[in-house]
């Protein structure tokens, strides 16, 4: 079930690579690689002469990913690295990209500017997230308590945990050109999470005096039953939002003054929104 789930959320991101318009023999950067999946794939849009880094902050996640590539024809360098500290040059890379990672940075925007300064002028920036005050994690019996219950420690526990839907925002007032929305909506028959987020999230509502403990017992017990009766029902939204770096004067937009020029410049473009939806329910 997982897996087609991921299969589903791959199939999202295989939509999207067009967007970053890359070719043989560019270079391009995946920051916040995790398991180097996407990091992976851009290898096989750039080969065979082309250039992929993958950085995380976790060296766990690093060796994991070199030893998924190992196996693999895809040629991706993978490093430990800071997404808001890159050690790369001004510059370096033809497409950056950035999944799921911002959620949990407290200044999104600072991110947004070191993918924007290792991008080349006429290089594409894209970054995924999603905005977890409008993913409704279950939704049947007692579906208030469960969603309120889940929501509420995502908002808590994610530094940035609305920052998918203020994406499109920071990409204009960064000064990126031709920036483009698309919202995918996965549609999960399991509690894709894992059941230690879900006790950590109830025991901190009881903890607090949300939730008693008795009707965290039942809660739990019924989001399992509902699991495995293949009743259980809720989804998840994914902003995929991607823009140019311009050209102006050979420099990048000085992020002080990039609200206006966005807006007047000859390098806006009205926002472009796009929409789809995947299901892992059996039709």
């Amino acid at each position: 079930m997982l897996a087609r789930q991921a299969d589903e959320f791959d199939g999202h991101r295989r939509e999207r690579y067009p967007l970053l318009r890359l070719s043989a023999g560019q270079s391009a950067l995946d920051a916040g690689c995790g398991l180097g999946e996407v990091a992976r794939a851009l290898a096989g849009l750039v080969a065979p002469t082309g250039r992929v880094v993958g950085v995380d902050s976790s060296g766990e996640m690093v060796a994991a990913a070199r030893a998924a590539t190992a196996s693999s024809p895809a040629a991706v360098d993978y490093r430990i690295g800071d997404l808001r500290r890159l050690d790369f040059a001004d510059e370096s890379f033809d497409a950056v990209y950035s999944e799921r990672v911002f959620q949990h940075l407290e200044s999104p925007t600072l991110a947004l500017a070191e993918l924007i300064r290792v991008t080349r002028p006429g290089g594409r920036v894209m970054v995924v997230d999603t905005d977890h005050s409008a993913n409704p994690f279950a939704i049947g019996h007692d579906s208030d308590a469960a969603d309120r219950v889940l929501r509420d420690y995502t908002l808590e526990v994610n530094r940035s945990p609305r920052v998918g839907s203020q994406l499109f925002r920071y990409f204009i007032d960064a000064g990126l050109s031709d920036v483009e929305v698309h919202v995918a909506a996965s549609v999960l028959s399991s509690f894709i999470f894992g059941w230690e987020f879900f006790d950590a999230a109830v025991r901190r509502a009881v903890d607090s005096g949300r939730l008693t403990a008795r009707r965290a017992r039942a809660f739990r017990e019924q989001m399992k039953q509902d699991e495995d009766r293949r009743e259980f029902f809720g989804y998840g939204l994914h902003f995929t939002v991607v823009g140019t770096r311009p050209f102006v004067d050979g420099s990048l937009v000085p992020l002080s003054s990039s609200r206006d020029r966005a807006r007047s410049g000859p390098d806006a473009t009205p926002m472009r929104a796009a929409g789809d939806c995947a299901s892992d329910h059996a039709p």
